[in-house]
């Protein structure tokens, strides 16, 4: 999807890309919430405007990761992977401020 943004944005349907990366930042594992998060920067970029009109969909997820807490019993590798989407969050907010 990432590659498909890149590379032939102006043939999407923005938002129907929209639902999908919306659908991605739900997902269970890691890899593909942070990708997800990669394509909203990207978005932001892009097509801020398309994005403006969903904004509230997709702020009800970050703002979900950013109050996920780490088990008590967490090994080290979960808590690095917690704070690694922590911080993409924080990337994509700063790029919808721009």
């Amino acid at each position: 999807m990432y590659t498909l943004l890149e590379s032939c944005l102006e043939k999407l349907e923005i938002f129907e890309f929209i639902n999908y990366v919306e659908n991605g930042l739900r997902d269970m594992h890691h890899d593909i919430r942070l990708l997800s998060y990669l394509m909203l920067m990207k978005l932001a970029l892009l097509c801020p405007n398309q994005l403006v009109q969903r904004l509230d969909k997709i702020c009800e997820s970050l703002k979900t990761q950013l109050q996920i807490k780490p088990k008590i019993n967490a090994v080290k590798q979960e808590i690095d992977k917690q704070d690694e989407l922590k911080r993409a969050v924080i990337r994509v907010v700063l790029a919808l401020q721009v």
